[in-house]
């Protein structure tokens, strides 16, 4: 499940990032523009969100580590509150909700790998969710553009979306990633052909 929630939440941190000024700017008007760099920051807590250590820890009944996790996330988000918000206003804000989630989650991911007896590095299939974010990061070639945005304004997002999430699922096929193969079958998508035409051009 680790593996399926960063194939849906890094492509939407990407697209998100990406287009924030366009988004917030045509829904929310002009006005709003300041917060923009705001909102893109916010978008990093997609990608702790991506593990959630609350189900194995349930799982065998050890809940008391997910009442400190918040209570250090608290913690640390207080302090870097108090020496960012003076210094850097909001972003020092978004800044310090980000740093504190990113504690909890080496917090939670000490105390769920101590709880099962295992080490770190096996808590998540590392190389599967590397290969998803490389995916990602190959598909955003395709938004380097401004095209998108200048010509067609909000219809340009929508059409480059649609061109990045084509290329990012062909490219988690083509790198074997079980889950996205596992999900093509359960959904049916015709991309056989497509992969080895691919595959037989190169």
């Amino acid at each position: 499940m680790t593996v399926v929630a960063a194939i849906l939440l890094i492509p939407a941190a990407v697209l998100l990032g990406r287009f924030a000024e366009t988004i917030v700017v045509t829904l929310f008007t002009e006005e709003y523009r300041v917060a923009v760099p705001v909102f893109q920051i916010y978008l990093l807590v997609l990608f702790r969100e991506i593990v959630d250590f609350g189900v194995p820890l349930r799982a065998i009944n050890r809940t008391a580590p997910l009442m400190y996790g918040y209570m250090v996330s608290l913690v640390a988000n207080a302090i870097l509150l108090a020496i960012l918000l003076p210094t850097v206003g909001l972003l020092g804000a978004a800044l310090g909700f980000i740093v504190a989630r990113m504690i909890e989650a080496l917090y939670l991911g000490k105390q769920t790998a101590k709880a099962y007896g295992i080490a770190a590095r096996e808590l998540v299939k590392w190389r599967d969710v590397g290969k998803v974010a490389l995916a990602a990061a190959l598909a955003s070639i395709t938004l380097a553009t401004s095209l998108w945005t200048s010509t067609m304004g909000l219809f340009g997002v929508v059409a480059a979306g649609c061109c990045f999430m084509a290329v990012y699922v062909l490219l988690l096929l083509l790198l074997r990633v079980p889950e996205a193969l596992m999900l093509k079958e359960r959904l049916h998508l015709p991309v056989d052909r497509a992969l080895a035409r691919l595959r037989q051009s190169g």
